[in-house]
């Protein structure tokens, strides 16, 4: 049993390669930045925080098409068949990035004319741009089911985030029924085909 969880291990640990999702990784540092940012700034340079979200997100969106040269090898694998990086998934990759440095401007402007909490919008928007990324390198239905309620829960909170709107609170509960009743049905078709399949990959290439 030793020997087997050993080799296991050994397996997995080969195929990791950390610099292959290094734009997911430094999106997560970003968005913690960002909370302790808030905590360290004073009141009056608050404003930074918008600017700091905004251009590291840029600068990660260099980083992504920097890697794309060097991951971009047809049926490339990594963590053990987890994540799988061609060259439609580096385009996606900069495709949310590029998305998500608009959302954090346009949300700039509108919440500058709220009175809303701001860095929490940025940090949500953040995790969904990182989840997002590793979503469509998903080449594992857990790796695939993970990413993809990390993207809801932060889409739960940004729907109901006008909290004095009574229409904003309705959706967003709303929204976080049809989400949970559509996950539990997700994740009962994934059990099924895992039994079918006899493992969580997605090419199915051992049926």
């Amino acid at each position: 049993m030793n020997e087997l969880l050993a080799e296991f291990l050994r397996s997995f640990t080969a195929t990791n390669d950390w610099a292959a999702i290094a734009p997911e990784i430094m999106l997560a540092v970003l968005a913690l930045g960002l909370l302790g940012a808030e905590m360290v700034l004073p009141r009056s340079q608050q404003g930074l925080i918008p600017r700091l979200a905004i251009w590291g997100q840029v600068l990660v969106l260099v980083v992504t098409l920097c890697c794309s040269a060097y991951y971009t090898v047809e049926g490339q694998t990594f963590f053990s068949g987890m994540i799988a990086q061609t060259d439609v998934t580096q385009i996606m990759r900069a495709f949310f990035l590029v998305s998500s440095i608009l959302v954090c401007y346009l949300g700039k402007i509108y919440l500058s004319k709220q009175k809303l909490p701001r860095t929490e919008f940025f940090h949500l928007v953040i995790i969904i741009a990182a989840a997002m990324m590793l979503l469509v390198q998903s080449a594992n239905f857990v790796m695939l089911f993970v990413a993809l309620e990390a993207v809801t829960i932060a889409f739960y909170v940004l729907v109901a985030y006008c909290r004095t709107s009574s229409l904003s609170l309705e959706a967003g509960l709303k929204y976080l029924i049809l989400g949970a009743l559509s996950s539990s049905i997700l994740l009962f078709g994934i059990v099924l085909l895992y039994g079918v399949a006899g493992n969580p990959e997605l090419s199915f290439s051992s049926c």
